[in-house]
């Protein structure tokens, strides 16, 4: 049994946002919003629902019995929930919507629910529908790939993760226990000053953690602050025809334009070198069922390239971070072991500077039509995507320093800029938010259509 149905494990990426959740109270919720031309049947969406609850989505978080083994997934918890809203959103209350369901969500690591399906139809014809889950429990790649699964008329059975034996547990925490020793072993004789990503022409890169820590803040006296998403559509052929006019590419043209919101927020000049962190999948088969596999990417970006309209040297300089990156060993990935065998007291001691990204930008690629339609190839639909943590308020979010969260996908003929605000004093609301976007696709001659 052990050999054919393994202990899911989590994977050092799992255990970030555990931690997050568990240790500082900063449980991060991912969201997908698909925007319908037609509503669906109730029984569509029931239907998804099962299909949600019998697939691996469903998992909640069980602890290693053995001190340094790791935590594990079984399948089960408390049922996700079905949400079906009847009034009829008009254009000026999409936004409201979208945000109640992503705020407003209870979800559970440890007895579930690990995600929560929502919907509602749109005045003048369609529905939105939102599906909220941690995301300690899945990444894009496997989100995507349990919803797709859900929509299937003919889903596999899938074998129910299980609970860790003892004898498993003893194991689990020896091997962690040589793999803490490796990585102190190579952070020692690499060291981690040659860890770090060189600088851009020996100047140092405007980072989240440049600006100066504002101090703890106080969670008791904290005020709300709902993170800013802002969702800008543009016809898919127009982004292109753009990129390709400006010597670059789709992902350049997209990496451009958040290196323009941060300057146009005023966290970074044009002539500074801006880091832009880039989440990538590490999966190689299909049938990896781990819930977060991705691997980091720092690109130090000047900003004259994005100023001047450079996407040549802006797809330059990524292919040289991309090529530098995989022969460098990452710091990152050998603490990431050391940091799964501390508790949660000395990490919270560890990280009370800890800061979020200046510019987080993640390319999701080109949707499957069957994602996008929600289990129906024909069904036109445009798909946004965010992460946030409603449970941080103002003054908790300023003292994390961070800047933007964006991400890009192209469902057929529309491609989908997705940003979410993370600075209250730069970025303190969607309207504010939206100026920066559509200012800067302006100055790309883009008009998107905002949600």
């Amino acid at each position: 049994m052990g050999d054919t149905n393994p202990v899911q494990r989590v994977t050092a990426d799992d255990d970030l946002f555990i931690r997050m959740d568990r240790a500082a109270g900063l449980g991060v919720v991912c969201q997908v919003v698909w925007k319908l031309e037609t509503q669906l049947d109730p029984g569509e969406l029931e239907r998804f629902a099962r299909g949600l609850a019998s697939s691996h989505f469903s998992r909640v978080l069980r602890r290693g019995r053995v001190p340094l083994a790791r935590d594990y997934w079984v399948s089960g918890g408390a049922p996700g929930q079905t949400i079906t809203d009847s009034d009829e959103l008009s254009a000026e209350r999409v936004h409201a919507w979208i945000d109640a369901a992503a705020t407003e969500v209870r979800l559970d690591l440890v007895d579930g629910p690990a995600w929560e399906l929502r919907s509602a139809p749109v005045h003048g014809g369609g529905m939105l529908v939102s599906l909220t889950y941690p995301h300690a429990v899945a990444d894009g790649a496997f989100m995507m790939k349990n919803v797709r699964a859900a929509l299937s008329d003919h889903r596999p059975e899938i074998e129910p993760l299980r609970p860790a034996r003892l004898s498993e547990d003893l194991t689990d925490a020896l091997g962690q226990m040589l793999r803490m020793c490796r990585s102190a072993a190579s952070l020692a004789g690499v060291g981690v000053r040659s860890l770090r990503p060189p600088a851009v022409r020996g100047v140092p890169p405007i980072t989240s953690q440049t600006t100066p820590f504002p101090g703890e803040s106080n969670s008791d006296s904290d005020v709300a602050y709902v993170q800013p998403l802002v969702s800008a559509s543009i016809p898919t052929q127009l982004w292109l025809d753009t990129a390709q006019r400006h010597g670059g590419s789709a992902n350049s043209l997209f990496i451009a334009i958040i290196v323009g919101v941060i300057v146009g927020a005023g966290r970074a000049d044009w002539e500074d070198t801006i880091r832009v962190s880039i989440p990538m999948t590490a999966r190689t088969t299909d049938d990896d069922i781990r819930s977060n596999v991705t691997t980091g990417r720092s690109l130090d970006l000047r900003g004259t390239l994005s100023r001047d309209h450079d996407l040549a040297g802006i797809k330059a300089d990524a292919k040289r971070m991309y090529t530098e990156s995989a022969s460098r060993v990452s710091t990152f990935t050998l603490l990431q072991t050391l940091v799964q065998g501390m508790s949660d007291g000395m990490l919270m001691r560890l990280n009370r500077k800890a800061s979020t990204p200046l510019a987080l930008a993640s390319n999701m690629g080109v949707l499957d039509p069957t994602f996008t339609g929600l289990g129906s190839e024909t069904r036109t639909g445009v798909v946004t995507m965010r992460s946030t943590t409603p449970s941080a308020g103002r003054q908790r979010m300023i003292a994390l320093r961070g800047g933007i969260v964006a991400g890009i996908n192209q469902s057929g003929a529309t491609t989908t800029i997705m940003v979410t605000g993370l600075d209250p004093v730069a970025i303190p609301d969607s309207s504010a938010l939206g100026r920066l976007v559509v200012d800067e696709c302006a100055r790309w001659s883009l008009q998107p259509t905002l949600w």
